[in-house]
């Protein structure tokens, strides 16, 4: 029966864990794109508020080390599972370095106030490749195993 309460809890630790990565992958990719945004149309609010989302990115990375912790702790993972929450919190560092990325491209450089308004460009956009890779990890978060 112990066992049992034990597996569930630490099911419940995993969801949790999974769930705060999902959100910051949202957050990362809607910074990413944000950024672009503001750089290209020169709007310093936009890019004021993409900076503003940084510390929410930073705090997201430093609940979801905590937690990993805690669970590492509470519950001493072996294999599979540890490996489970070391890769969360190595994710939680990647989209915490994409936050910082767009936080650069927001108000690194003055949210366009240095840069000519862009033209409309046929080429892929720089933010693509980042935003899909946000993107792919909320979803595989939200999809499961």
């Amino acid at each position: 029966m112990a066992t049992e309460h034990t597996a569930k809890a630490f099911d419940s630790d995993l969801q949790e864990l999974t769930r705060l990565v999902a959100e910051m992958g949202g957050l990362a990719e809607r910074m990413i794109v944000e950024s672009v945004d503001a750089l290209i149309r020169r709007d310093v609010v936009l890019g004021q508020r993409v900076v503003a989302a940084d510390a929410e990115i930073d705090n997201l990375q430093r609940v979801i080390e905590e937690r990993a912790v805690l669970t590492i702790a509470r519950r001493q993972p072996m294999a599979v599972d540890l490996r489970e929450i070391v890769g969360a919190m190595r994710v939680a560092i990647d989209l915490e370095r994409i936050g910082d990325l767009a936080r650069t491209w927001a108000g690194g450089r003055g949210a366009g106030e240095r840069f000519p308004a862009a033209e409309a460009d046929p080429r892929p956009r720089a933010h693509d490749r980042p935003c899909d890779v946000a993107g792919e990890i909320r979803a595989r978060c939200l999809r499961g195993p």
